[in-house]
């Protein structure tokens, strides 16, 4: 199989036309392949747990938002100066345990100020609440490398991941990078 990805956690494979095989450690994934999202919103993928750290999805190409339909590109753009807005706030939370917290007062401001899209943020929130289930360092990241587009409507692929993991990832890393692990 041809790798077609590659992220901090996860490494993407083209299994078939349709398909791609999914190697990660992110247990965002493990969430969404057990079904524990809002799967009847439409917005994420459905992912199939073959075994621990090993999925299945649905191919998505590479997006161009252009290919979005009006009123998902207006979400996109909404949710892009949401998270923009949340990097600059200078209230980025200093421990990774009160992310879900800082999410979730971000998604119930949002839901107000943009009442357009009350359904799309009760979709967050609820995703939001699920992923907490494994940790509460849940946070939320929007960019064309993390989202896909089917039939101009907006995916979720890899919006939520764990904080903690993360920084634990970098920290590993840095650590083989400089000989010290």
């Amino acid at each position: 199989m041809k790798r077609i990805g590659i992220g901090m956690f996860s490494q993407v494979y083209r299994e078939t036309e349709t398909t791609v095989y999914i190697k990660s450690c992110c247990q965002a994934k493990e969430v969404l392949a057990h079904g524990w999202l809002p799967q009847e919103s439409g917005r994420f993928p459905e992912t199939e747990f073959i075994s621990c750290g090993e999925y299945r999805q649905k191919y998505y190409p590479r997006v161009s938002i252009s290919n979005l339909c009006p009123q998902d590109r207006k979400l996109y753009t909404t949710l892009c100066k949401i998270w923009k807005a949340a990097w600059q706030s200078g209230d980025w939370p200093s421990h990774t345990a009160d992310m879900y917290s800082f999410w979730y007062a971000r998604f119930t401001a949002a839901k107000d100020e943009h009442p357009e899209f009350a359904g799309e943020f009760d979709t967050l929130l609820e995703a939001l609440d699920a992923m907490s289930n494994m940790d509460s360092s849940v946070s939320f990241e929007i960019s064309p490398r993390n989202i896909a587009i089917d039939n101009g409507r907006l995916i979720y692929l890899d919006v939520f991941y764990f904080a903690k993991h993360a920084e634990r990832l970098r920290y590993e890393r840095m650590q083989k990078h400089w000989g010290l692990a």
